[in-house]
């Protein structure tokens, strides 16, 4: 939905059927797009936010307030769902931020619990804001759980109710079923409190937990999970426009609601009005009911009795329905995620057998259990990744692939050497060319292909030996 068209019809939307909260999910997806508010040049790019999280996160952990943590995987062009405005970087979800998952004390020792500090649980978490009285911890209590700051950004990632999530302006401790991110400094937790709520997060998450009975979605794969980045200055402009519109759905919802009501009421009234004026109305002593009902009078026997005429219908008569058979199990991944998941199974392998390469690949896509249409729907892939020189087929077995520098162009490997250097870090050249090696399938650097990077280099250079996160430039 164009910006425009959402402003000019605001009122005119709401009164659709489910209209304000669609109406509130076309404003979070326009903000997660950076489509809600105009761009200004003069900001500091998201690159700069990044640089200062990296220093920040150095200083805590030197003061042993955090843990050294692995670096994350950089973000594939492919995982990039949309184009975001100039200045706006794509990261994971655990780069801007300490994530961790709730833990509950053992509910047999009752000094666990008491009133020292709230306990949150998924039914405490609302639209509108998080319920702190339900349960609490005693100080014995906190030391067995965990404690999360205020300010925080809790997510429920098991269950039903999973995607639930809303920010605490307290410190709290909550259960194994919520996953929590404290946003580093110069990120704002409002901002991504609204991010998180938005559509596209939520199909991340769903898609993300693997489709049992019971939806999990672990730590690991949530902070996984891409989310762009603004600038600094324009995360304030977001918030305050996102507020501003929420503001007005919450009064076309009141006043929707109050609408309705006065016409349930009027209903009401007329049915009364009505029933009271009825010539044949019960006594008080029978059985009243609430139903309009028809007057019965009494026959005359000197007049026949009008022939009933029936009509038959001449629409069609609806054929018997049948059980609806249940659809075809999907892998629920993408072309670029099943070609990813190939690359990564087969990397160091030789000889493996089809079997083998697809379970590995299902455990790769976190699928659980390998369903016959799930198996084909994989083993057709097998082509394709042979034509990309993913693997390769020898006999009845597969091994890794041997691609060669021709196989891609210049803009595709701009775009992938944006990905390897979009963390914020520095990273010497001979580094990032062996990470992007790595990345396409290489098994060695070739004299061709570290010549073809080198000159690449020359066009996203920013300082000496040193890279770092270039805009986009396109064709070399």
């Amino acid at each position: 939905m164009r910006t425009d068209i959402l402003f000019e019809n605001f009122e005119m939307l709401a009164d659709a059927p489910n209209g304000v909260p669609k109406l509130r999910q076309a404003i979070l997806q326009l903000a997660v797009q950076g489509k809600l508010v105009p761009q200004d040049s003069s900001d500091e790019p998201a690159a700069l936010v990044l640089e200062r999280i990296a220093k920040e996160k150095a200083r805590l952990v030197k003061k042993g307030k955090i843990k050294r943590t692995k670096l994350l995987p950089a973000i594939d062009f492919d995982e990039m769902p949309c184009e975001v405005p100039t200045g706006w970087e794509w990261v994971r979800l655990g780069s801007i931020g300490i994530t961790q998952t709730g833990t509950t004390p053992p509910k047999a020792d009752k000094k666990n619990f008491g009133n020292y500090i709230p306990f949150i649980k998924p039914g405490d978490i609302t639209a509108n804001s998080v319920r702190y009285n339900n349960e609490a911890l005693s100080k014995i209590g906190l030391e067995k759980g965990r404690l999360i700051e205020k300010n925080s950004i809790l997510m429920v990632c098991i269950g039903g109710s999973i995607g639930k999530v809303n920010f605490i302006e307290r410190d709290c401790s909550c259960n194994q079923q919520i996953n929590a991110l404290k946003p580093y400094a110069n990120i704002s937790h409002k901002l991504f409190n609204y991010f998180l709520r938005s559509t596209y997060f939520q199909n991340e998450v769903a898609n993300r937990a693997p489709q049992t009975t019971l939806p999990i979605l672990s730590k690991g794969r949530w902070e996984l999970i891409p989310i762009p980045l603004p600038p600094e200055a324009e995360q304030k402009r977001i918030i305050s426009k996102v507020d501003q519109l929420m503001t007005l759905c919450d009064e076309l919802e009141t006043k929707l609601t109050k609408s309705q009501n006065d016409c349930d009421d009027l209903l009401s009234a007329i049915i009364n009005s009505i029933e009271n004026g009825k010539p044949d109305r019960q006594s008080n002593k029978g059985p009243k009911s609430n139903t309009l009902h028809t007057v019965k009078t009494e026959k005359d026997p000197g007049v026949p009795e009008p022939v009933k005429e029936t009509f038959k219908s001449s629409a069609p008569k609806k054929p018997p329905s049948k059980r609806k058979k249940f659809p075809k199990p999907q892998t629920r991944y993408e072309k670029a995620d099943i070609l990813r998941a190939y690359r990564k199974a087969i990397y160091g392998q030789n000889d493996i057998d089809e079997l083998t390469l697809v379970r590995s690949v299902s455990r790769y896509l976190g699928i659980i259990r390998l369903s016959k249409p799930i198996q084909d729907e994989l083993k057709s892939y097998i082509r394709t990744a042979i034509s990309r020189k993913i693997i390769v087929r020898n006999g009845d077995g597969f091994s890794a692939g041997t691609p060669t520098i021709q196989h891609y162009d210049d803009d595709y490997l701009v775009k992938t050497l944006r990905c390897q250097i979009q963390s914020g870090y520095e990273y010497p050249r001979d580094y990032l060319i062996n990470e992007v090696a790595r990345y396409l399938g290489f098994g060695r650097i070739s004299d061709a292909f570290s010549e073809r990077m080198k000159t690449i280099f020359r066009v996203v250079v920013r300082r000496g030996q040193l890279y770092r996160n270039g805009s986009y430039v396109g064709k070399v």
